[in-house]
């Protein structure tokens, strides 16, 4: 149907600038919402154009977003490792870690748009091949957006699943500053977190 159409259209329209706010937000002119109010505005109109196309073909709407059960994946997790799941929705992050047995694991992360400028900021970093910028805001997207998941995650696991989404979906994880391993005893946030265990993007 038409209507159809134009909201397809719509979407990839939504979906096109808030991936352009995430990756290269552009400085706000005076008078002008931040890059914060900006994504938020645009995540808004993600959602409702799901919402009204999801309303208008149910069919497709549940073939596109079905949902998949916890159960499901943690039978084809290999032992020793553990996925780390990530969604944005609504204007919130929030994480999920599932190993191949045992309950899941759930984490409210906040808003997303409060971590656009950290992600850009860490992106910038690394970009610049500053390493003393990297190591902060790195250390400061670790710890603020997925600290506590990523730290259960990281427990026990030879090779971590990811799945990320949003803005989270925008930055190379693999360039994270790493934990420290106590085994070692190296400081926080010494080396790349790709050099502590193998990272597989889902």
């Amino acid at each position: 149907p038409n209507q159809a159409r134009l909201l397809v259209e719509s979407l990839a329209e939504a979906r096109g600038k808030l991936a352009k706010l995430a990756l290269s937000p552009p400085a706000p002119k005076p008078g002008e919402p931040n890059v914060a109010e900006q994504y938020d505005a645009a995540r808004k109109r993600v959602e409702e154009d799901e919402r009204r196309l999801a309303d208008l073909l149910p069919d497709l709407a549940a073939r596109a977003f079905g949902q998949t059960e916890p159960e499901d994946v943690q039978k084809i997790l290999p032992e020793g490792t553990a996925l780390l799941d990530l969604l944005e929705n609504r204007g919130s992050l929030h994480a999920w870690v599932l190993r191949p047995s045992g309950d899941v694991k759930y984490f409210p992360l906040g808003k997303a748009a409060d971590f656009v400028p950290l992600a850009a900021r860490f992106r910038e970093a690394i970009e610049n091949d500053d390493e003393k910028a990297w190591k902060e805001a790195g250390a400061a997207l670790r710890d603020k957006v997925v600290g506590a998941a990523l730290v259960v995650a990281l427990e026990g696991t030879k090779t971590l699943y990811l799945s990320p989404d949003g803005v989270l979906a925008t930055i190379p994880w693999g360039l994270l500053p790493s934990f420290a391993k106590a085994s070692e005893g190296k400081p926080d946030g010494e080396g790349f977190l790709i050099e502590r265990l193998p990272i597989v993007c889902v």
